[in-house]
């Protein structure tokens, strides 16, 4: 083999290694392409998830205080009660009578 065809080969290997090379950065750019667009795509799915359901979880977490307000309002209405005012009177004097006893 001359050093003519040694060159002609080596110039050869070196425009296939060349297209090799652009082949390679191509898929390397379209992959990053296509992560980018999957993080975004996800962010989106998270946010749009957010944005529809974020009024039906306010909704339920706003009426958690509602409820207990509605508790707390019972439970000075049954306070007031007469039944309520003598049963803890019974109770509060049981409570005195055990404590002096020991």
């Amino acid at each position: 083999m001359t050093n003519e065809e040694k060159l002609d080969a080596i110039y050869e290997m070196t425009l296939q290694n060349h297209e090799v090379l652009k082949t390679i950065r191509r898929q390397h750019y379209f992959s990053s392409i296509l992560r980018i667009l999957y993080w975004l795509l996800v962010f989106g799915f998270i946010g749009g998830a957010y944005y529809f359901l974020g009024p039906i979880i306010n909704t339920f977490t706003g009426g958690s205080s509602s409820v207990g307000n509605t508790l707390l309002q019972l439970d000075q209405l049954k306070n007031q009660l007469p039944e309520a005012k003598m049963l803890n009177q019974v109770i509060d004097g049981l409570q005195k009578s055990s404590v002096s006893n020991q």
